[in-house]
């Protein structure tokens, strides 16, 4: 008999908010720290400074130079991550139980004691710069990058991964400023697998009660550049990107908005593999996804295809997103379903995706559900209701984005 998953949440003095999700099987333990930072607050002449900040803090921290502070992390089998996006940074790592003191050790300390080398510096911006430049031989990632700048209102829209111009001009004290805004308040920091629950506690408000910052600042959304724009290259496909607006994460109707684009992109019997790739052969790769921040979210379409090709498959992909405003079909909505509940039957057996699970939640809505509580809300969504929905949410303004030899011509 399998013993139950217990869950809690505790707030420290600081505005650090710990949440812990025991399961007394797993063989590992896992932990992701969201800090409300990221490519929003770059400066305008520093794109890039949020992504180059938080890979610096590893070359060297506290009594640890960056080959030390290497070996510590491979010392415990630390399965370190960290990401920078558009709201957030985050750090993550999964280890042994026995090793996740020494784990979060290492993190508070790359937090809150990094060198800042400036050889470090100019390391790290050369990495970017280099993948800026491998996104000319990715074309599908070019246009995305490009995507991503148009369709998202400002400061959202600000690229992550900086632009050659910004990162050159980026120099320490930039780097610096940027430390300085790290701080605990509304910060989320979440741990799923097996720990003693009372000595994580302890272990949490000994390395991180200290723990002190200023209070992030508010940022207001601009207006999107929307629109349609090409991107001349040549190369013998062409990429098509096809944004609009939907709803975010925390939003009511976000599993209805979930429910319509699986309807689209869920597998080999969705609509868009079937009419624009298995019907029709027009390209080589189809699909349909929900972006979401915390407070803007999308549907952003993909086709590859050729040159030739390209007017009859954007046509064909702008009609399939209309088309699913019509309602999805008692067989789409059960394949919906399942296809939800099933990524959360998978989150569940990952004590890694779990941490990360439970942070963006607490973070995007303020809440923390189990994961039985999740599938209860899918559980209680009805073919009509759904349908209902996406009869309100008929995409009308879209962000197109292609990248080829010449741009496809559709009225």
């Amino acid at each position: 008999m399998r013993a139950p998953v217990t869950q809690f949440e505790r707030p420290l003095d600081n505005g650090l908010v710990v949440l812990a999700e025991h399961h007394p099987q797993a063989h590992s333990t896992a932990f992701a720290l969201y800090l409300p930072l990221g490519a929003q607050h770059d400066p305008t002449t520093r794109f890039g400074l949020s992504c180059v900040t938080q890979e610096l803090l590893f070359k060297g921290a506290g009594d640890w130079d960056a080959r030390a502070l290497a070996t510590q992390i491979d010392h415990i089998g630390f399965q370190e991550g960290h990401n920078c996006e558009r709201e957030l940074l985050t750090f993550s790592g999964t280890v042994l139980p026995q090793h996740l003191p020494q784990a979060l050790r290492i993190l508070r300390t790359a937090l809150g004691q990094p060198h800042l080398p400036s050889a470090g510096l100019e390391e790290v911006r050369q990495l970017a710069l280099h993948r800026l430049s491998a996104l000319e031989d990715a074309p599908a990632q070019k246009m995305f990058y490009e995507l991503g700048q148009r369709f998202f209102p400002p400061p959202l829209s600000n690229p992550s991964e900086g632009t050659p111009e910004t990162l050159q001009a980026l120099c320490l004290q930039d780097v610096q400023g940027c430390w300085e805004r790290y701080g605990p308040r509304g910060a989320v920091l979440s741990v799923a697998g097996a720990f003693e629950p009372r000595a994580l506690v302890a272990q949490v408000e000994a390395l991180f009660g200290d723990w002190r910052g200023p209070a992030t600042p508010s940022v207001t959304l601009g207006t999107q550049r929307s629109g349609r724009e090409h991107l001349d290259q040549e190369t013998e496909q062409t990429q098509i990107g096809v944004a609009y607006d939907s709803v975010p994460f925390a939003h009511p109707d976000y599993l209805k908005a979930r429910m319509g684009v699986l309807a689209l992109s869920g597998g080999m019997s969705s609509r868009l593999f079937v009419e624009v790739r298995q019907k029709r052969g027009l390209a080589y790769s189809v699909f349909a996804t929900h972006v979401t921040t915390k407070r803007f979210g999308g549907v952003l379409g993909y086709a590859g295809t050729t040159t030739a090709r390209a007017p009859e498959t954007l046509e064909v992909l702008l009609a399939q997103l209309r088309r699913v405003a019509q309602g999805i079909t008692p067989e789409e909505f059960d394949k919906a379903k399942t296809r939800l509940k099933t990524d959360y039957v998978v989150q569940g057996e990952s004590t890694r995706a779990r941490a990360a699970a439970m942070a963006r939640e607490r973070c995007y809505t303020g809440k923390l559900r189990t994961l039985e509580e999740a599938m209860r809300r899918v559980d209680a969504l009805g073919l009509d209701e759904v349908n209902a929905y996406l009869k309100t949410a008929v995409p009308e303004h879209f962000t197109v984005m292609t990248l080829g030899r010449r741009p496809p011509e559709v009225p």
